[in-house]
């Protein structure tokens, strides 16, 4: 209460729009949360006008409205439909710790694993020595986002019994006791022959983490004929569809990135199921890779919502969107029904002109965030390295 009554009088004005739960104020940045069952489309006017307004570049349809169908359809109690639910996994040493579901406006539930992971922690501590190294070895992997939970405890549940799978008994034994998982002939047979969520997990993180480069790229290219198969379980498949955007600049250094990014284009536009495009989607937006830009403009027709958002947002991130680019998002927003795929429409048209130079758009934080464009590891390269010529 104090808090709103020392706030601006433009910050009050947005708290007594109904819908809105709470405002978030940066020196030139505003963000609002809307409450779960409040829809966008009749709150965006009233949150503009109490800001002043913005730039008519923004301006969506004036007949723009969610459809019947949208608008019944119930919210989700934790998270964006747009944006899913960001999962984490902590281990240390290998070993698996608990789980972690975060929803995208900062809400987070944690889980601890079932009591075999606990057993196989008291056996990696039991070693002398390992307390330290158990301490220090903390750390949280990133599990990809999920889409269609209704709640942050359902997509703990599902990540839970996917761990529970990823790490059969001899796997957990062999990591308690500080063994090796896998020998060279074992390896070469998972290279081979990837059939289930756990083979495909350790091919992962023998991608992302193995010393040997050749072993990397074999890693790699099994990842991605396993996608092409076609077969496989929906976890399985999404595990390494996943698995192939994590791997980021390194698919380059690999010399695999072309490969990856055709594997993964292919399934942004051809997987049956709406979420393993969206994936898909989500890795080809973590690659950065321009060649990318044909697949996600085809999928700005998608049927699924979920994926026209991610091709809309993917195209004012990746570098190489022009002018042509610009034009088809602005086009594509004119006949768009879904309040919020349109309005991330405009948002990346107006983040494209900005790189071109085009004057839309306004400053550079309305923008977007000016010229630096790509996935997150690339904007953080990017600016490091002009911090450090400076």
């Amino acid at each position: 209460a104090l808090d709103r009554l020392v706030a601006p009088a433009a910050v009050q004005a947005l708290l007594d729009i109904p819908g809105v739960a709470s405002v978030y104020v940066l020196p030139t940045w505003v963000t609002v949360t809307k409450e779960k069952k409040a829809a966008w489309g009749e709150m965006l006017m009233p949150c503009i006008d109490a800001l002043g307004g913005a730039s008519p570049s923004l301006s969506l349809p004036t007949n723009l409205l969610l459809t019947e169908d949208e608008q019944q359809q119930p919210s989700s109690s934790s998270s964006s439909d747009m944006e899913g639910i960001q999962m984490r996994l902590q281990v240390s040493n290998g070993i698996p710790i608990q789980i972690e579901a975060k929803a995208m406006d900062g809400m987070s539930e944690r889980r601890k694993l079932s009591g075999r992971f606990e057993e196989s922690i008291s056996t990696f501590l039991s070693i002398p020595g390992n307390d330290q190294a158990f301490f220090d070895g903390r750390k949280w992997l990133n599990k990809g986002l999920r889409y269609g939970h209704v709640s942050l405890s359902e997509a703990l549940d599902t990540l839970a019994d996917e761990i529970e799978t990823m790490y059969p008994p001899q796997r957990l034994k062999a990591l308690a006791a500080e063994e090796a998982e896998y020998t060279l002939v074992d390896l070469q047979a998972l290279l081979n022959d990837l059939d289930d969520l756990a083979s495909v997990d350790t091919v992962a993180e023998v991608a992302q983490k193995h010393e040997d480069p050749m072993a990397q790229k074999a890693a790699v290219n099994a990842l991605v004929r396993f996608v092409q198969r076609g077969t496989g379980s929906m976890a399985t498949r999404r595990h390494a569809v996943a698995s192939l955007g994590i791997m980021g600049e390194a698919v380059e250094q690999l010399g695999v990135a072309g490969k990856v990014v055709d594997c993964l284009s292919l399934c942004f536009e051809n997987e049956p199921a709406p979420f393993l495009r969206r994936t898909a989607g989500d890795a080809l937006n973590d690659l950065g890779d321009p060649r990318a830009i044909p697949a996600a403009l085809r999928a700005l027709n998608d049927p699924s919502k979920l994926v026209r958002w991610r091709a809309a947002h993917l195209l004012g991130e990746v570098e190489g969107a022009g002018a042509a680019e610009a034009d088809i998002l602005s086009e594509a927003a004119e006949t768009e029904t879904a309040f919020e795929v349109a309005f991330e429409m405009k948002s990346s048209e107006m983040r494209v002109r900005k790189t071109l130079g085009d004057g839309v758009g306004g400053d550079d934080d309305a923008a977007g965030g000016g010229g630096v464009k790509g996935p997150m590891w690339k904007q953080l390269q990017q600016s490091g390295g002009t911090q450090n010529a400076a």
